[in-house]
Formats: structure tokens, C-alpha cells, sequence
């Protein structure tokens, strides 16, 4: 059974804060184009995104090092597993629902399912690029943990 660590409701507010500064930085761009209205301050929004980067990291390395602290291992298999079901159903929503009525976007495709997208500069789909970030950086350390452990089975 792992145990469940503290709530920290001040974390709430701040991602709260960040989705507002995102959403500021996507009104800009609607105001610039459509009124010539430029705010440095709502361009500056996409740190918001960061913040999220950086607040995931904290939590994540907190839950880990909690199960490292009360069993003296971490369990990769079900991290990896935990990760990826959270992650891959929203990247693949964004990704498919989209397709439904857009046949214009299949010859790309082939980027949004390996993750790829990102090196071949969006133009479609632009918002999948966080969670194909967090899909290769899963999916990258999962490749390192599996050589890991079969170099090791193998010594």
C-alpha cells in the first residue's frame, strides 16, 4: 500500500495562476492580430507553462523519493505505468479527435504518434507539444531503466 503524502492547496492556487498566465499569453496573440494591442505582460504567459514543467518535477521527484524513504526502493515499473496512463490518453485525445473531420493533417500524422512533432515545427496541433514532451522524456528514461535492468540481469 503506498501511503498518500500531504495535499498542499497553495499548489492548487499556483497552477491555478499559471493557467491563467497561459491563457493571458494566448488572448495577446488574439489582440495583436485583431486590434494591433501588444501587452508584455500578457505575452509573457507562456512561463506559465514552464512553472507547470518545474511544479510536475517537484511533485514527482517528492512522490519518489517518499517511496524510496518507506521501502528503500522505487518501483520504476509501476512510475512508468502510472505516468504513461496519465499522460498518453490526453496527448492522443488532442491528437485523434481533431483527425475526425480534418483529412488535411494525416501525411503529418506519423510525427504526432512517435512524439516526434516537436523537431518538425508544429503547425498543426500546436498545444500537443507539452505532452510530447512529457511522452519522450517517459518513454527515453523507461529505455534507460529497461537496458539498466537487463545489463544488470545479464552481468
Amino acid at each position: 500500500m503506498r501511503d498518500k503524502l500531504p495535499y498542499f492547496p497553495a499548489l492548487q492556487g499556483a497552477r491555478g495562476l499559471a493557467v491563467l498566465a497561459v491563457i493571458g499569453c494566448h488572448l495577446n496573440a488574439v489582440l495583436t492580430k485583431a486590434f494591433g494591442l501588444d501587452s508584455r505582460i500578457l505575452a509573457s504567459g507562456w512561463n506559465g507553462v514552464y512553472f507547470f514543467f518545474v511544479l510536475s518535477g517537484f511533485l514527482i521527484g517528492r512522490n519518489l523519493l517518499q517511496e524510496l524513504k518507506t521501502s528503500s526502493r522505487i518501483d520504476f515499473k509501476f512510475y512508468f505505468k502510472r505516468r504513461l496512463l496519465r499522460t498518453w490518453p490526453a496527448y492522443f485525445a488532442v491528437i485523434l479527435i481533431p483527425l475526425l473531420g480534418r483529412a488535411e493533417v494525416v501525411p503529418s500524422l506519423w510525427a504526432y504518434l512517435t512524439f516526434t512533432q516537436n523537431f518538425w515545427e508544429p503547425v498543426t496541433f500546436l498545444s500537443s507539444w507539452t505532452l510530447a514532451s512529457k511522452s519522450i522524456f517517459i518513454a527515453g528514461a523507461l529505455m534507460a531503466f529497461a537496458s539498466c535492468e537487463c545489463l544488470a540481469g545479464s552481468v
